[in-house]
């Protein structure tokens, strides 16, 4: 037998690393400069072969309001579609099993995770045994003046009477627990790129006649076996990143 000695030279890619830099003083709501050429291909979600079928998702980009004065979140429906992308490419999930909605209104939010005396939505009814539950929203959050409580705002609501036309998130999260406990389903991520400080990207306040240093809101209580990750905390605004047309979060 013939035995030869090759010499093999491996080289390790080195690891991607991206600042995003300071905030503009000119800007309090932070100016991203980042060069396009920097910018990560996560808009095509990878594919591994993993099956997860007892595993299902909520997932809403609200981009466009009806009510007047309300801006668009400008790529709220593309953070959404892209999320839903990772769910059943990344994560394997049925897309049987995926609730997918855009501008969703108030009544939507109520059917699907339940009111504030029923929680068996349709969420409910696709909930598994074992099953993780994954909640994505992009769109605007409203702080209520007089509870301290923060809501979603669906497309349909009005910012300046939002405790009788928004969705709370604490519901959303104590009905998650309750639907937790009955379907004993695995653990429950929500992901929320939306602020709750009653400001908007561009400086300006989704409720009429208020000072944004009035827009503070009480801590979120903290529910076993549901982990919670915000673009942002309840008196900050969460940035847009439109060089990669997405939500800095969801991004």
């Amino acid at each position: 037998s013939i035995t030869k000695k090759i010499n093999l030279s491996i080289e390790e890619e080195s690891p991607r690393v991206i600042s995003f830099g300071r905030k503009s003083s000119t800007n309090s709501f932070g100016n991203f400069n980042i060069n396009e050429n920097t910018l990560l291909p996560v808009d095509v979600a990878p594919s591994y072969g993993i099956e997860n079928k007892n595993a299902v998702a909520v997932v809403i980009g609200n981009r466009s309001y009806k009510i007047k004065g309300v801006p668009n979140v400008e790529y709220a429906e593309r953070d959404a579609r892209i999320f839903k992308s990772y769910l059943s490419r990344t994560l394997g999930l049925n897309e049987n099993n995926i609730i997918y909605i855009n501008d969703a209104q108030y009544v939507k939010f109520s059917e699907i995770f339940g009111s504030d005396s029923d929680y068996k939505g349709k969420l409910y009814s696709l909930a598994n045994k074992d099953g993780d539950i994954y909640i994505f929203y992009s769109g605007h959050g409203v702080p209520d003046l007089n509870s301290q409580v923060g809501y979603f705002l669906p497309s349909d609501s009005d910012p300046s009477n939002i405790n009788l036309s928004g969705y709370p998130t604490q519901r959303l999260l104590q009905n998650l627990s309750f639907i937790q406990k009955d379907k004993k389903t695995g653990h429950v991520s929500v992901f929320i790129d939306a602020c709750f400080s009653g400001s908007t990207h561009d400086g300006n306040f989704l409720i009429k006649n208020i000072s944004g240093i009035t827009l503070k809101l009480r801590h979120q209580n903290l529910i076993k076996g549901i982990s919670l990750f915000s673009a942002s905390q309840s008196d900050q605004v969460s940035s847009w990143f439109p060089e990669a047309r997405h939500g800095l979060f969801s991004y």
